[in-house]
């Protein structure tokens, strides 16, 4: 199953989720706000996404020989419904307004009460109410393990489950950590990909999946090195993607993120490879109020950023691809994984 056709089977599932989790909601609390906003982040939950860290779960689970297809199905979404949490919070963090072409939570709540003429610091408050929602969203996901997991394998599960909550939120504070330095390595910058990308998107979900499927051990390390590979490609094509590949509007954003202090390989290129100049032009462009994105675009390609940071995509995915070739799997096995390879180097979005 592709990731496209994997999307429609998961929908129902996820709808069905968020219905009975809604419902739980305005049994124990019958409040309108509470309502428009359970409501409002089920909105964006199934508007777009990826649906990634499922897939993964859900592919390594079963090519590995896992049967209960629908009860896997159930459980991985507990990964949207975490996913979801760590939006709500980034949206925050990053003050987004639009997630999947609608208002983020805190952006709508604010819109919703000044709508109804509330009182008081209606900023913080919905600030603070869309936070409270996405302690919930983390809260259902660990909801969904205990009433799908097998009770033989919950404690493994759960283990997973947990690290992989630790290093996303440790990812994001190195992520928020290294905007306050001028200049910083690209070790750093692959350690916070590692945590935020590698580890949460693809080595967690796969190693879940090879844990329910019954897998050996040693599976397991394929897993680690199969996702760190897939992970670290992932988050340097999402790097060019947001520069050369989205919509206007998420270009523009992204740029003022790099202008504002976020590093990325590209910036790390231009600081430690390029000539002198390029990084001159670089921090004249983050001393500015605004940006250009056919600026930024032309200095990235100009000075080689821009080339170097596609070969290594290419390298992290041919790595991947190697690694499976390596395994002792069956010849289906083996093409659903390189398939996922296939399907993530090709994407332009």
């Amino acid at each position: 199953m592709d990731i496209v056709q994997f999307k429609h089977t998961l929908q129902p599932y996820l709808e069905k989720t968020l219905e009975d989790t809604m419902q739980r909601c305005l049994f124990d609390a019958p409040n309108p706000l509470v309502q428009e906003a359970v409501r409002h982040v089920s909105e964006i939950i199934l508007a777009g996404g990826k649906r990634a860290r499922p897939f993964v779960a859900y592919t390594m689970y079963s090519c590995l020989g896992g049967t209960e297809v629908d009860n896997i199905a159930e459980l991985v979404c507990a990964f949207e419904l975490f996913h979801a949490f760590a939006l709500v919070h980034d949206d925050l963090i990053d003050h987004g307004l639009i997630r999947h072409g609608i208002p983020t939570l805190h952006a709508h709540l604010k819109r919703y009460m000044y709508s109804q003429g509330r009182l008081g610091d209606i900023d913080h408050i919905a600030r603070s109410q869309a936070l409270l929602v996405g302690d919930l969203l983390a809260n259902w996901s660990f909801e969904i393990l205990e009433r799908t997991v097998p009770v033989n394998k919950m404690g493994s599960v759960l283990t997973q489950f947990h690290q992989m909550m630790n290093r996303v939120v440790l990812g994001e504070m190195l992520d928020l950590d290294v905007t306050t330095f001028a200049d910083v390595s690209e070790t750093e910058i692959l350690r916070k990909t590692e945590l935020k990308t590698a580890w949460y998107t693809f080595i967690y979900p796969m190693k879940i999946g090879a844990i329910l499927s019954g897998a050996p051990e040693e599976m397991l390390s394929f897993c680690e090195m199969y996702g760190q590979d897939i992970g670290l490609a992932f988050q340097l094509q999402d790097d060019i993607l947001d520069v050369y590949g989205s919509s206007a509007g998420i270009q523009k954003s992204v740029m003022l993120e790099i202008v504002n202090g976020q590093h990325t390989m590209l910036t790390e290129y231009v600081m430690h490879k390029a000539p002198a100049r390029y990084r001159r032009e670089l921090e004249r462009i983050r001393g500015c109020n605004s940006v250009d994105p056919n600026r930024l675009r032309w200095l990235f390609t100009s000075c080689g950023a821009e080339t170097y940071v596609r070969s290594e995509v290419t390298r992290y995915f041919d790595s991947a691809r190697n690694m499976v070739f390596q395994q002792n799997v069956s010849e289906d096995t083996r093409s659903a994984w390189v398939g996922l390879v296939d399907y993530l180097a090709a994407r332009t979005a």
